[in-house]
């Protein structure tokens, strides 16, 4: 879906809607997106969270220090939550089921779905202080910072970060440090890189070439390659070097099972 002009990281760029409807092949565990293009389904709730410390009603849009819209594709089945609890029995609450979604949702939308069924085990940890959500996957530990900001955002995901020791970590002391991210593309992925002093400039940028560079390579329309790049493209942050941070993009080549076409 491409919200008209109101919505998403690039709704002056894109002011025209448009959804778009795809079959969710469960026993292959993958949807065509596009004629061709087939993205991975690995389902998980975008909203999980609890009630606010503050009293009243809210729009269940932004995430924060409740959890709430968190839209991270790592919490599938297997993974964990921690959430810090404001008030009597936490009053945890899900849903905004995801069929799939980029690391970004560029355009505020996965491959939107409904569960047939979610299972969840709660588990009431005393004595621990949580300033702000983290995850456990099997493999993984991760630390969040959510804010409209992405430089604010990042500011707290380093603060909780320094508190904990690790930010997306693998649990397995012995594994390999991860290989830096890729600058220019690769066999298996379409790359681009925003830089700037102002993370939410070099998201713009990052995000944005992708988007063009993947509407000339694959020949698709505009807001096809919008909606693709925020349903599969994965954006990650840099190590910071100096004033500014960069953000690479990646987009699977994988997901196109018929060769591009040529100029």
């Amino acid at each position: 879906m491409n919200y008209p002009g109101i919505a998403g990281q690039f709704p002056k760029e894109f002011p025209e809607g448009r959804v778009r409807y795809v079959y969710l092949d469960w026993d292959n565990k993958v949807a065509e997106f596009l004629p061709g293009v087939f993205v991975p389904l690995r389902p998980f709730p975008g909203i999980l969270g609890v009630a606010r410390a503050e009293p009243g009603r809210y729009s269940t849009v932004p995430p924060g220090r409740y959890g709430g819209n968190l839209d991270l594709r790592e919490l599938t089945a297997g993974s964990t939550l921690y959430l810090p609890v404001f008030v009597k029995g936490a009053l945890l609450w899900a849903s905004d089921a995801h069929a799939a979604q980029g690391n970004g949702e560029i355009n505020l939308t996965g491959i939107e779905t409904a569960f047939r069924e979610f299972n969840i085990t709660v588990d009431v940890i005393k004595g621990r202080s949580l300033e702000w959500p983290r995850a456990e996957t099997p493999t993984h530990w991760l630390t969040l910072g959510y804010d409209e900001d992405l430089n604010k955002a990042l500011e707290i995901l380093k603060s909780e970060t320094v508190k904990c020791t690790f930010c997306f970590n693998p649990k397995d002391a012995r594994a390999r440090p991860p290989a830096a991210l890729p600058s220019k593309e690769t066999a298996t992925d379409y790359v681009t890189v925003g830089s700037n002093a102002d993370l939410n400039k070099a998201m713009d940028a990052a995000s944005m070439a992708m988007i063009s560079l993947i509407a000339e390579k694959r020949q698709l329309d505009r807001i096809d390659a919008y909606g693709l790049a925020s349903v599969a493209m994965d954006c990650r942050i840099a190590p910071p070097t100096g004033s500014e941070v960069a953000v690479h993009c990646l987009t699977p080549k994988s997901l196109w099972r018929t060769p591009a076409r040529t100029q």
